[in-house]
């Protein structure tokens, strides 16, 4: 089979070579561009040219402390300690009857 007569879709999918050099060939091709872009990127950021939105809107802060609701949750946590440390000792409720 002469290689003149092959097509690169047939050269491509059968001589390992071709395919490396393909696939070497792209990866260097994007990560060329991605080098690019993220260089000119932190460019225009550094000079000034790209900078943060004015109108960004940031959670509120909450300046407000709540002994009730600490407590409420300190004693739901206990209630939860006590459950899991209860099925952690095993089984201790009325033994079985048939034994």
């Amino acid at each position: 089979m002469s290689s003149a007569n092959v097509s690169w879709r047939e050269r491509l999918l059968e001589d390992a070579y071709v395919g490396w050099a393909v696939i070497l060939s792209v990866s260097a091709l994007v990560a060329l561009v991605l080098i690019f872009f993220s260089g000119r990127l932190f460019f225009l950021i550094y000079t000034g040219a790209i900078t943060a939105p004015d109108d960004a809107v940031s959670a509120p802060s909450k300046t407000s402390f709540d002994p009730a609701a600490l407590n409420r949750l300190i004693t739901s946590f206990d209630g939860k300690a006590s459950a899991s440390a209860a099925l952690g000792r095993g089984y201790d409720g009325p033994s079985d009857p048939s034994r």
